[in-house]
């Protein structure tokens, strides 16, 4: 009777390599989607961060307008009669960038509008400032997303002094 050797043939460890081979091949493919993932949501939350941040800084300036000069749907030149900030300010949209004062507040802006109302409710818009009837300020901006659509974002604000007609 003839002894068998112990160890491994050639077939069983050419096997073993093909089968872990597999096996390491869908495990970083699987690596690799999870890492695309996280750097899509890391610069969509870098996107929507950014315009959280424009929105709040024009929440509170538009806020404390004490009149509103102008404004069309994408420029709003208004004043601040008190404070650090008096004076003539001028909130505009050019060359994708939404700017204050002529600085830039908000980079890679597909789409920008302003749009004014008389009463929050309103589905009627007014193209340009009425000094008599505007009451409400709507911003509309889109920026653009990481491999995908614009992200939307809206603000209306009420400017402080001006009030609201009774309904």
């Amino acid at each position: 009777m003839r002894k068998k050797d112990k160890g491994f043939s050639l077939i069983e460890i050419i096997i073993v390599l093909v089968i872990s081979g597999i096996i390491l091949a869908v495990a970083g493919m699987g690596i690799v989607k999870v890492t695309e993932g996280l750097v899509f949501t890391q610069k969509n939350a870098s996107t929507a961060l950014k315009a959280q941040v424009a929105l709040t800084r024009l929440e509170i300036e538009l806020h404390m307008i004490d009149n509103v000069t102008s404004g069309n749907n994408s420029t709003l030149v208004y004043v601040y009669n008190t404070g650090p900030h008096a004076g003539t300010h001028t909130l505009s949209y050019s060359a994708n960038n939404i700017l204050l004062d002529g600085d830039i507040l908000v980079d890679n802006v597909n789409s920008f509008s302003l749009t004014y109302f008389d009463k929050y409710d309103n589905v009627t818009i007014q193209a340009t400032w009425n000094t008599t009837t505007s009451r409400i300020i709507e911003l509309n901006f889109s920026l653009t997303g990481t491999d995908g659509p614009p992200i939307p974002f809206k603000i209306r604000v009420v400017p402080r002094p001006i009030a609201l007609p009774a309904a």
